[in-house]
């Protein structure tokens, strides 16, 4: 789950590699005490690197671009 603010020009361009890792999204607008934020609801598919979305999920997060949360995960099992 990612939380941003709607108006952030730098949301599109910290979006974009989300989406070329074949990411996608649900959103919706919601009120919060601190002001109108987009809710962004990520789907990761199976075929993208979970460590790479990750560290894209927390490189938008340190530039103050989104917070974001984890939700579900299920990532593949290391008994090969």
């Amino acid at each position: 789950m990612i939380l941003a603010i709607p108006e952030d020009v730098r949301l599109v361009s910290y979006w974009t590699p989300l989406q070329d890792k074949g990411c996608s999204y649900e959103s919706m607008k919601i009120n919060l005490s601190v002001g109108r934020r987009l809710l962004y609801s990520v789907d990761v598919p199976p075929s993208a690197n979970i460590h790479e979305v990750y560290g894209l999920l927390e490189e938008g997060a340190s530039a103050g671009v989104w917070k974001f949360q984890e939700g579900l995960a299920n990532l593949p099992s290391s008994n090969a």
